[in-house]
């Protein structure tokens, strides 16, 4: 299971056009990742607005192996994230065991970029999947990831965003405490 062919790039990690080697921006984004599952824990598949939750389970840092835990639409399951050899982080998200999705991940830019096992990605060229620069939505296509499209509801893509409702009432709720 191969990663993109190109270099992963994670461009806010340097000072020069190449970036920061993978070594040192990957497992920084990685715990980052981790880090913002327990301070956004409330999620939402947009469209159908079925919530989701997320929790950190371990850092990169201390395991070698981030793991964010999740729950939607009565399953759980949990996402690791690892440093491929190649560079790029992969994303491998299992539920009862069973891999659901697999996919590399960089940031060329403001967002980070999504590619499916395989890709053949141009070094400009917007992958497939897409993180938000504030790493508040998750989009990821249903060509490129076609078992996904049951819980995408058949859409071209699987949304998940921040529940800023939840994020509203929650901030409402620490301040009157």
């Amino acid at each position: 299971m191969s990663a993109p062919a190109k270099a992963p790039y994670y461009w806010d990690f340097g000072t020069s056009e190449e970036g920061y080697p993978p070594a040192y921006g990957g497992p920084w984004y990685i715990d980052s990742m981790v880090g913002d599952a327990a301070v956004f824990e409330d999620w939402k598949i947009e469209g159908d607005g079925s919530p989701v939750v997320v929790w950190p389970i371990t850092k990169y840092e201390e395991t070698g192996t981030g793991k964010i835990g999740f729950g939607a639409k009565g399953v759980q399951g949990e996402i690791a994230l690892t440093m491929d050899p190649s560079g790029w982080i992969l994303a491998v998200a299992t539920i009862a065991g069973k891999e659901v999705f697999r996919g590399f991940i960089d940031r060329p830019w403001e967002q980070y970029d999504i590619w499916p096992v395989g890709a053949t990605p141009e070094r400009n060229e917007e992958g497939p999947g897409r993180i938000g620069k504030k790493r508040a939505w998750v989009a990821l296509s249903t060509e490129a990831w076609p078992q996904l499209l049951s819980y995408a509801g058949g859409s071209e893509a699987l949304i998940v965003e921040i529940d800023e409702n939840k994020l509203r009432e929650n901030s409402r709720n620490s301040y009157e405490s």
